[in-house]
């Protein structure tokens, strides 16, 4: 996956920044780039307090409900699947030290 620009920061945050960064940082976990997703998160962070700190008062409330919502449900998939990645890298690791000690066990009496 192709890595996207970096936010411009240079101005106060909008809705639709927040809400393109936060598209794309879903986009990344999809695919399974990690790196991608944790680098576009950096730069959503400080969007969102751009945002909170300069955007809020001139902003509709429904879109800002519905562009903070897409925040939060992006937050929970990505630390969902961080929880599955986490499980699933404990299993090949566990699998591997049990290979290992069958191989160790195996040599030993095999000697």
């Amino acid at each position: 996956m192709p890595m996207n620009p970096t936010p411009d920061f240079s101005r106060t945050a909008s809705l639709n920044d927040l809400l393109a960064v936060t598209r794309q940082v879903e986009a990344s976990i999809e695919a399974g780039d990690w790196a991608e997703a944790a680098r576009l998160d950096a730069c959503r962070r400080p969007l969102v307090e751009s945002w909170l700190a300069g955007q809020r008062q001139a902003t509709d409330a429904g879109q800002a409900r519905r562009v903070l919502e897409a925040v939060v449900a992006t937050d929970r998939k990505l630390l969902s699947r961080l929880e599955d990645e986490k499980t699933r890298i404990s299993e090949i690791a566990r699998e591997l030290r049990t290979g290992r000690a069958a191989r160790a066990a195996y040599g030993h009496h095999a000697r």
